[in-house]
């Protein structure tokens, strides 16, 4: 069990971050491991295309494949938490070169402790530090411009989508059901984030907080930061990574495509969702788009919210009722519709 104890500051001081180098770094764990992430297929299909004659020996000695056998510890020097909510993945790998030679030694020799091996490539990290911090930004740098690059902008908007719900959930809910509802292994509890996990573990946020980092490719369990000098952060599975790279599952919506139209339809069934993420998930024109959200605005269905420097549409209580409602097929169905969206 992991026990990070947290003061009321600390919970008045939890905060969301993104962090593309943590998706970067993530998705090597997946992309080593593809019958262990079947819902990533389609990604990791034109990620071996992509990366080509790419050498990243270096990464795969430091990154351990996501294949169901732990541990899964990564040096914490090579995912730093994100110091801003959204930081770009420059400004991340910089941090890295910052990283001290008594930080590089520890995290090198726990992961090669850890994991009972020691490739030649980290006594050469260790012997020379400086060389290799950079060999490492270098191999980063072409990674990311060859496998995630492409995908960011989509992965951008999920990873928005998941704050959105879980921040709300936080302001509404408290920290609870915030912390049991982004993995059923961590809970909150008298003073402590707990996190069931197969070793014994202590920290202390002492004032500084939790960071919540949304992660498509961590996806099922979290991850998570807690040693020292290092804020505790925590990366854990976004909603709905099972819709990342494909439309939604068709399902038996025709009473409300015949209410709405299909598109419109799916528009709805797909929210929470900015404009440009249902563009692209749904293959529709911007304009068109733009008009379905407009009409379920219109019907009480839908309500924007600005969150950063996007504008998200969801669900209103009437249109989540709405959509129960359909699941009841004894229903007569005239009978629901009409009175509730009249009223």
């Amino acid at each position: 069990m992991i026990r990070i104890k947290v003061s009321p500051l600390d919970l008045s001081r939890v905060r969301f971050a993104f962090s593309p180098l943590w998706e970067c770094v993530a998705s090597l764990m997946v992309y080593q491991s593809p019958g262990h992430h079947a819902l990533h297929l389609p990604w990791i299909k034109e990620a071996r295309k992509l990366i080509g004659d790419l050498d990243i020996t270096l990464l795969e000695a430091l990154v351990p494949p996501q294949n169901g056998i732990p541990p899964y510890y990564i040096p914490d020097f090579l995912t730093p938490p994100p110091l801003t909510p959204f930081p770009v993945f420059e400004e991340e790998v910089q941090q890295i070169l910052q990283t001290s030679q008594a930080q590089i030694d520890y995290e090198l020799n726990k992961l090669c402790e850890l994991r009972n091996t020691r490739p030649a490539v980290i006594d050469a990290f260790l012997a020379d530090p400086d060389l290799y911090l950079q060999k490492l930004v270098d191999v980063l740098r072409a990674y990311w411009d060859r496998v995630m690059a492409p995908y960011w902008t989509r992965l951008h908007v999920f990873l928005e989508n998941d704050v959105l719900v879980r921040s709300r959930t936080l302001a509404l809910e408290g920290p609870e059901q915030l912390f049991s509802g982004i993995d059923p292994t961590i809970r909150y509890e008298d003073g402590y984030v707990l996190i069931d996990r197969g070793r014994e573990d202590y920290s202390d946020a002492r004032g500084r907080g939790i960071v919540l980092v949304p992660s498509a490719f961590v996806y099922p369990k979290s991850m998570s930061i807690c040693e020292e000098p290092w804020q505790p952060t925590l990366f854990y599975p976004a909603r709905g990574v099972g819709l990342l790279w494909g439309s939604a599952p068709a399902e038996n919506n025709e009473h409300l495509e015949g209410l709405l139209g299909s598109s419109c339809a799916k528009v709805m069934l797909n929210l929470p969702a900015t404009t440009l993420e249902l563009t692209e998930r749904l293959h529709l024109a911007p304009g068109a788009v733009s008009h379905h959200l407009g009409r379920l605005k219109s019907l009480g269905i839908a309500e924007p919210q600005r969150m950063g420097r996007f504008v998200y549409y969801r669900l209103t209580p009437r249109g989540t009722g709405l959509i129960g409602l359909f699941k009841d097929d004894s229903k007569n169905f005239e009978s629901i519709v009409q009175p509730a969206l009249s009223t």
